[in-house]
């Protein structure tokens, strides 16, 4: 139905450009992960910035403060990334309800928040990604929000 409450317009409506919205912003989040993969870990890891030693329990024994974080940590802190920041916004997608939109923009924010309160590892990366992820989420829920307000 075009114009219909639940924002479902069919194919060529203003749904599939909410949907692609959201999953342009899943795609950043898998994109943030593969960037996060090639970072130095001395750029997110205080121990580097201090004493330019690596610690920790996901650190290898022969990594340098130079190595890339998939390297010198392996691959769980860039998929952690990218399945924190493609979810919600796949989810925004697939239900593509105003209140689902509203509450992933949060969720985004709340992403942000946990970067910042773990500002000494590589989970700082959540801190850029997620105030990023808020914007972009937020405007996507506005922007949803005048549509399908417009469409009633």
């Amino acid at each position: 139905m075009v114009g219909s409450e639940d924002g479902r317009s069919g194919p060529g409506g203003r749904s599939t450009v909410l949907r692609a919205c959201w999953l342009g912003l899943a795609v950043l989040g898998v994109a943030a992960g593969v960037f996060v993969a090639a970072m130095p870990v001395g750029s997110v890891s205080l121990g580097c910035a201090k004493g330019d030693s690596l610690s920790g329990p996901l650190a290898h024994a022969d990594a340098t403060c130079d190595d890339s974080i998939r390297y010198a940590l392996g691959l769980s802190p860039p998929v952690q990334v990218a399945m924190v920041l493609a979810i919600p916004a796949v989810v925004a997608a697939l239900v593509l309800r105003t209140w689902v939109a509203a509450l992933v923009a949060g969720c985004y924010a709340v992403i942000a928040v946990f970067g910042l309160m773990n500002w000494t590892d590589w989970r700082i990366t959540f801190l850029v990604a997620g105030v990023v992820g808020t914007i972009l989420a937020g405007t996507t829920a506005l922007v949803q929000f005048a549509l399908l307000r417009s469409s009633r």
